[in-house]
């Protein structure tokens, strides 16, 4: 229930007394007393007041004229739920606190379950490989933002009330589905087609995840542990030329090529291996580019 939150409409559907929409208790428990004396213990919040002039106005109604002390508590009873602002016509509703449009998806549930699975330990020990991995700044960087949700994707503009045109959030390497993290890197398909064609490079099948941080504790182990090294290299290299090229088809109108892309990863990755020393790995170019395989 941590990811819903409950969002108040007119009050129609919503009892008064007894549902949890001031907070974790109900008013029938913060006031018994008041919540026995009332003319309407069953009613919705709805019905416990009027409109007029556009302004919402309580109107409590008692089964006798209260005492003193009873009056305070009245007082204290208004004070709590004056804050609370009813919208006209508007229906009551849950908001999915995980999506800016605040509607449910088994999409972003699964992400959710996904990423409390590997989190926090194995996303901290995540950025710490990205970090100390054989790659140049500038990809570590852009690799890292992705994994802790600060890369300029349309999903996180829309969290950051950044105003964009429905007809500009697709994604724009398949025109397919909404852009998101997850989406753009590791379920788009023509990613996905990246990521399979690495792996047949790697001589290695799998079928990875699609959320962030088990898609990179996934594929640094899928060779030996000599191996992690050079493999934190290559998913990094990955995610930055589909970042890269996902730029370019936005901003250059540059075209989705699979074997350029492919033909990029592979000759950054040989500079790579070159500049960080990543192990036993081929050494002249032509054997590079046709495959590294991580089986013996």
């Amino acid at each position: 229930m941590e990811n819903l939150e409950f969002q108040l409409g007119e009050g129609e559907s919503t009892s008064f007394w007894n549902h949890h929409w001031t907070g974790s208790l109900t008013l029938a428990d913060q006031f018994p007393r008041l919540f026995r004396l009332s003319n309407n213990p069953g009613g919705s919040i709805k019905s416990m007041g009027t409109w007029n002039d556009g302004v919402w106005e309580w109107n409590l109604e008692w089964r006798r004229i209260l005492l003193d002390r009873e009056k305070d508590q009245v007082s204290a009873l208004l004070s709590s739920i004056n804050n609370f602002k009813l919208v006209k016509g508007k229906p009551d509703g849950w908001k999915w606190k995980l999506l800016p449009d605040g509607c449910f998806t088994v999409k972003s549930a699964y992400k959710a379950i996904c990423d409390g699975v590997c989190a926090p330990q194995q996303k901290n020990h995540a950025l710490s490989v990205i970090w100390n991995a054989p790659a140049t700044h500038n990809a570590k960087v852009t690799a890292w933002r992705m994994m802790c949700g600060r890369m300029a994707t349309i999903d996180n503009l829309l969290k950051r009330q950044v105003p964009i045109p429905n007809s500009e959030i697709v994604c724009k390497l398949c025109y397919l589905e909404d852009e998101d993290t997850e989406h753009l890197f590791f379920s788009c398909q023509k990613s996905t087609e990246i990521w399979y064609v690495i792996l047949s490079w790697l001589g290695v099948q799998s079928a990875l995840p699609s959320s962030k941080t088990a898609h990179f504790l996934a594929f640094i182990n899928l060779g030996r542990k000599k191996d992690v090294r050079f493999l934190s290299g290559a998913w990094i290299c990955v995610v930055w030329c589909i970042w890269k090229q996902r730029n370019r088809c936005i901003f250059d109108q540059g075209s989705w090529i699979k074997e350029k892309i492919v033909a990029e990863i592979k000759s950054r990755l040989w500079g790579w291996q070159k500049t960080f020393q990543m192990g036993s790995l081929p050494s002249d170019f032509r054997s590079w580019f046709e495959a590294v395989s991580l089986v013996d």
